[in-house]
């Protein structure tokens, strides 16, 4: 359910559904002794890696990033994380009662494609559009 909330190991409330996601992929990364140094994900995985980011304190950046956290603010790395996100995804407004950790960059496309635009494929054009007009820088953190 969209209101559904679980406290994280450091005390964050976050959705449940993204919370036990990203466990998946910490519990991976934890047996098979991987500390990462940064993180990428789209869509599902830009919600764990929100998550990751703040558990493991390294950068991350999130396309397509749905709102995994309960409350609204800086929490601890918060500033390591950007979401890249397209002014024209509905997924990145869901759900509605959460929010983004991090930077939010809002991308708005030269143009749209029929349909939800939340393919990566549109992401990446989106990223060289933003980059070629100067909008979205080369280098994160940066």
């Amino acid at each position: 359910a969209d209101e559904d909330t679980e406290k994280g190991a450091a005390g964050t409330m976050w959705h449940q559904g993204f919370l036990h996601h990203a466990k998946v992929i910490y519990d991976w990364l934890e047996r098979n002794r991987y500390r990462p140094k940064y993180i990428m994900g789209h869509s599902l995985g830009a919600a764990a890696t929100q998550i990751l980011v703040r558990t493991y304190g390294v950068p991350g950046i999130a396309f397509a990033a749905p709102r995994p956290r309960r409350s609204r603010g800086a929490i601890k790395h918060s500033h390591l994380c950007l979401c890249i996100n397209r002014d024209d995804d509905a997924v990145c407004d869901l759900p509605g009662s959460f929010h983004h950790m991090g930077k939010v960059h809002t991308a708005r496309a030269r143009r749209s494609v029929l349909g939800p635009d939340h393919n990566m494929k549109h992401y990446r054009r989106g990223i060289d559009e933003q980059q070629t007009d100067a909008k979205l820088g080369t280098h994160w953190p940066g």
